[in-house]
């Protein structure tokens, strides 16, 4: 068969498949191509491909929080084509509706244990191994914000961090969804940093020192573009770092640079705060300290007379550290806030958070009057 013709043959085939956009990504990444045989990739994804629709089944197709529960994992269970067809359907169904992060948070659970906590299934097959630790790592980003702590610290500090960025997985929007889930912005800066000294120590090689004394890690490579840039963390910056050919000649593969470019957009987002102060809207502005004075509200009420804090003294202070733009409006708005809310904590006094507020009539954050009088 000519090379054209072949061509043809795979593309009606894969078209063939009927899948939509999440069964393809789905498929792709439990089962990575073999690009050498994809005669044989293709064949496997013809016996696969059915279980993302839940049709292979004799019963129910996808894992409930009961079956989870009591579901025993041993190399029995995990060698069974009966219990990877349910995985299969049910990947499909969590990563495409959170509600279902009670069942996917427990068979994470159980495959820790199982695997002593590398997720490896070094005990199983090649295949079946590398089916059950890219099945793992699919929810751990998709439920990045939901894990404990320790799991997090794991995905950004080992060498599945560097599968995830290969996969194509959504490590920013994990990443972001986890320091979303933080209402107060002090909290939100600190977890940031966690996120980022995570993947600054993460020691799995990556790539070749240009000297080729060894392989380099993400330290290296964070480093080497902080010397390169002049500690500038900014895209023109990567840009160029990205392109120039001395930093890179004879060190590094095409697939190992493209993951270090990543990890460091990844942790210049962090730094950088990103995540901590994203853009918002002006409602969004309001919604998020509404729920700041929530989080931080004390049953007991504090006023001006009761301990004696200067509100105007407050407001002037404010003014000197965040001055409107040309047109009378301030920018800084979650400085206003941040600042506003450290003052607070400063001082014993939840009022001062309420010094600055939205005005559903005029639009717009305003000065409380009411607190100034």
């Amino acid at each position: 068969m000519k090379d054209g013709q072949a061509d043809a043959s795979l593309l009606a085939r894969w078209e063939k498949l009927g899948l939509n956009e999440l069964q393809e990504f789905v498929l792709i990444s439990i089962f990575p191509p073999i690009y050498a045989d994809l005669f044989g990739t293709l064949q496997k994804y013809e016996q696969e491909g059915v279980l993302l629709r839940g049709l292979d089944r004799d019963s129910e197709y996808w894992f409930t929080s009961d079956t989870v529960r009591s579901l025993i994992v041993n190399k029995e269970t995990l060698a069974s084509h009966a219990f990877k067809a349910k995985l299969i359907s049910s990947l499909m169904l969590w990563l495409y509706d959170s509600r279902y992060v009670m069942p996917a948070i427990e068979l994470l659970r159980k495959f820790e244990e199982y695997t002593a906590g590398n997720f490896l299934f070094e005990n199983l097959e090649d295949e079946w191994s590398m089916l059950y630790s890219r099945a793992s790592l699919l929810l751990m980003v998709n439920y990045f914000e939901e894990m404990p702590p320790n799991w997090q610290a794991f995905l950004l500090n080992s060498g599945w961090f560097h599968v995830a960025i290969a996969m194509n997985l959504d490590l920013d929007g994990a990443m972001r969804k986890g320091i979303d889930s933080i209402v107060y912005m002090p909290d939100r800066r600190e977890e940031s940093v966690r996120y980022a000294t995570f993947i600054y120590t993460n020691d799995s090689p990556i790539g070749t020192k240009p000297d080729l004394s060894g392989p380099g890690t993400n330290a290296y490579w964070i480093d080497r573009f902080r010397q390169f840039s002049k500690q500038k963390f900014d895209g023109m910056s990567l840009l160029a770092f990205m392109n120039e050919e001395r930093e890179w000649e004879g060190c590094i593969l095409i697939e190992d640079k493209m993951i270090v470019h990543q990890v460091l957009v990844l942790y210049s987002h962090l730094i950088l705060d990103n995540y901590v102060n994203p853009t918002l809207t002006d409602s969004e502005r309001a919604r998020l300290l509404k729920e700041i004075n929530t989080q931080k509200s004390v049953s007991k009420e504090t006023n001006t007379n009761a301990n004696g804090v200067d509100y105007g003294a407050i407001k002037k202070e404010i003014e000197t550290q965040f001055p409107k733009n040309k047109d009378g409006e301030y920018e800084d708005i979650d400085g206003i806030m941040t600042a506003l809310n450290k003052k607070s904590e400063e001082l014993g006094n939840e009022k001062i958070t309420e010094l600055f507020l939205w005005d559903e009539n005029k639009e717009k954050f305003i000065w409380n009057d009411e607190l100034l009088k």
